[in-house]
């Protein structure tokens, strides 16, 4: 209970300090995306994700904000690291203006993947030649060198499509987080400047499967969505607005891609990550205990009931003298960090 009370207590100080710090000494602002900014951003090489393909596992792909490329790296899988760098491309139409690729994700089902490009708002298409990663995976199984696949990226670009309005201007948003919808029919990204989630439908007919076409965009109910996520049945989007320290959530239509507030919205300091936990519900008993032939705790009884009940008097007692105890600690923790941050403050 000490370390629960501590973390909570020092997540917040952290937070209140280092906004406070970093606007005060004029750090990044996400809604601000002008040359000096963008300078800042691309100063030097910037990884901002390493994601392997879905297909065989050797390949891992790296946007790097900081150049404005995708890198292809072989991933040795036996040996658990990155063996060699064999490619890169662009992550945009290479227009002379600034990309900043921040993150990718793969389609479901056709071999496409799609890259987000914080800095100039889009995300790019790509088809993947899963042909090609498993003729690497098989050359590096078979002992042989990799250099004859230097240059030959696995990727070809074939789309560039815009997160924002063509009015809104791009100097006043960056990109946040993308994802795929589970049924593989939409792709989403968050929009900080613009305050929105853009989302796309996936062409899923025809020679061009795996394009985009926009949708709409769609507010989020607060500033900076850093991060959303959608919850296991699809029906529900939670967006984390990081700077107005909330978090909204939203129906999602799945026929037509669009989402509409629910009403329900939550005050949490900066949100910068969601996730969702599946729950199995029991209506006879609520103990716990873990099942390792399952993904997430089974609602069953550990022990007999019996000897749980003949045991439940003394741990009772023992939990709550353990429980004051512990809360005395923290409370005590808390003084000593108030003190601290008192001397923060007249620094």
């Amino acid at each position: 209970m000490i370390d629960v009370l501590l973390l909570l207590f020092l997540n917040r100080f952290l937070n209140l300090y280092f906004f406070s710090f970093f606007h005060s000494k004029g750090g990044v602002n996400h809604s601000n995306n002008d040359e000096s900014t963008i300078a800042a951003r691309q100063a030097d090489p910037h990884s901002h994700a390493i994601v392997l393909d879905p297909y065989v596992g050797c390949i891992a792909y790296v946007p790097c904000l900081g150049k404005d490329l995708v890198r292809e790296f072989f991933y040795d899988m036996k040996q658990g690291k990155i063996q060699e760098e064999l490619s890169f491309l662009p992550s945009g139409l290479a227009t002379g203006h600034p990309d900043g690729p921040r993150y990718l994700a793969f389609h479901p089902k056709y071999n496409i993947m799609y890259v987000v490009n914080e800095l100039s708002s889009s995300v790019a298409v790509f088809s993947v030649n899963k042909a090609l990663i498993r003729e690497i995976n098989e050359a590096a199984k078979n002992g042989e060198s990799l250099e004859r696949y230097r240059g030959r990226s696995t990727l070809t670009l074939i789309q560039s499509v815009p997160t924002i309005p063509g009015a809104f201007p791009k100097k006043m948003n960056t990109c946040g987080r993308i994802c795929l919808h589970k049924s593989g029919r939409f792709v989403l990204v968050s929009n900080r400047g613009h305050q929105s989630i853009a989302i796309l439908k996936v062409k899923d007919h025809g020679k061009k499967c795996g394009l985009l076409s926009n949708v709409g965009f769609f507010h989020t109910r607060g500033e900076t969505p850093r991060h959303f996520k959608f919850d296991h049945s699809g029906q529900y989007l939670i967006v984390a607005n990081q700077d107005t320290d909330n978090i909204s959530v939203f129906n999602f239509n799945q026929s037509s891609g669009k989402i509409t507030f629910t009403g329900h919205d939550y005050r949490v300091p900066s949100p910068n990550f969601v996730c969702c936990c599946p729950i199995h519900e029991n209506d006879t008993n609520l103990d716990t205990h873990f099942n390792p032939q399952s993904t997430f705790y089974d609602l069953s009884v550990a022990e007999s009931e019996t000897e749980s009940e003949s045991n439940e008097t003394e741990m009772t007692a023992n939990s709550r003298k353990k429980i004051e105890q512990d809360l005395e600690q923290a409370l005590n923790e808390v003084d000593r960090l108030k003190a601290l941050l008192l001397s923060f403050s007249s620094m």
